[in-house]
């Protein structure tokens, strides 16, 4: 259950053909260290995910990806990471873009939700600006999805929403 299942699902339907996702999630994650794309050590998350997606690659007869959702931002919305948040997704989306062979690889972006913090808006005009000045980065909505008690995840019901809005894209 997520948003990744039932955005996989919407495409399937409406593209007429099979749908593989490939996910890798770890909650309470930064793009300035966690998921760096730069760092040389085997076990981040960036390189832990590259291997698994090539590992599930290797059994598609495409053997390519045709498009990447991330629903990340809480953890580099904070005092000491707010302001290298544009930089750290700008380099995210080209080296995954430059990995799997694809510079125009679409990139489907939750938008950081309003609520939970006073750096949330450096995050959410970061995304607005590299969807606006990156060709094929899209924004998906959250504003209105609703949230559980931490005002930060969203509900069973926000995250239904939240994939059908993903596929969208």
């Amino acid at each position: 259950f997520g948003p990744d299942v039932l955005c996989s699902y919407d495409l399937q339907v409406a593209l007429n053909t099979p749908i593989a996702i490939v996910k890798y999630a770890r909650g309470g994650t930064n793009l300035a260290s966690d998921w760096s794309p730069v760092s040389t050590s085997p076990t981040t998350l960036y390189n832990t995910m590259k291997y698994w997606a090539n590992t599930g690659l290797a059994n598609l007869p495409s053997g390519k990806i045709k498009g990447f959702f991330w629903m990340q931002g809480e953890s580099d919305v904070n005092a000491t990471m707010a302001n290298a948040y544009q930089t750290n997704l700008a380099n995210f989306i080209a080296k995954v873009r430059l990995d799997f062979g694809n510079s125009s690889l679409p990139f489907v972006l939750g938008r950081i939700s309003r609520s939970g913090g006073v750096y949330r808006n450096t995050g959410r005009l970061t995304q607005m600006s590299i969807a606006a000045s990156t060709p094929n980065v899209y924004i998906c909505d959250t504003d209105d999805l609703p949230l559980i008690g931490d005002n930060i995840h969203f509900t069973s019901a926000g995250e239904v929403t939240l994939g059908h809005r993903m596929a969208a894209g």
